[in-house]
């Protein structure tokens, strides 16, 4: 956002602050699958198209969001931000769950899922492997993983136990939705 915006924003009663879990409102040129945006989603946040905050700065008033929501032309994403939002807004999607997650190709995410989670009502813990005995031991525990890391979840794979992939938790915020079958991994026995 340009100096000036941010100053005329300031002057109206406007924080501008860089932490999604601060923020009341977040502007946006479009669906993004970043920890700002996906912790803006499970904060029940505005998010916003960024004229709002130009056209607002011009017009030396805040302007009325509904002319400024985020949508996604086209599907492209399949998501209806402002029924995301009011999900979020109704209830924190992963109250009382607790991921754990384990692996190398998913080592990298491991942080900006740790903060969804959280905004999320959540907790997500690493774990070396991921067994039974961590998984069954409590309610609304799941198993994070990636196809292409079935050595650290093997013995959840013998035993049926569901792994999930990290869409679980991405499409999941972005949707608003716990859709547990089309994360799912498929345990195939190789290792």
């Amino acid at each position: 956002m340009p100096d000036d915006v941010a100053k005329s924003l300031s002057k109206m009663g406007v924080t501008v602050t860089t932490k999604a879990t601060d923020c009341t409102h977040l502007l946006a040129a479009g669906i993004v699958r970043t920890e700002k945006f996906l912790c803006a989603i499970a904060n029940g946040a505005h998010i916003l198209k960024k004229e709002w905050a130009t056209e607002s700065a011009k017009a030396g008033k805040i302007l009325p969001e509904s002319n400024y929501l985020l949508k996604d032309p086209g599907n492209r994403h399949g998501v209806d931000v402002q029924q995301s939002l009011e999900r979020a807004r109704k209830t924190k999607l992963f109250t009382g769950k607790t991921f754990y997650v384990s692996g190398k190709s998913i080592a990298n995410a491991i942080p900006l899922m740790k903060n969804v989670v959280a905004a999320g009502g959540g907790q997500l813990r690493e774990a070396q492997k991921l067994t039974q005995r961590v998984i069954a031991g409590g309610p609304e525990r799941y198993a994070i993983s990636s196809q292409d890391d079935t050595s650290v979840w093997r013995q959840l794979g013998e035993s049926g136990t569901p792994v999930y992939s990290v869409e679980l938790i991405i499409a999941g915020t972005l949707k608003q939705t716990f859709d547990t079958e089309a994360a799912r991994l498929e345990w195939t026995g190789d290792d």
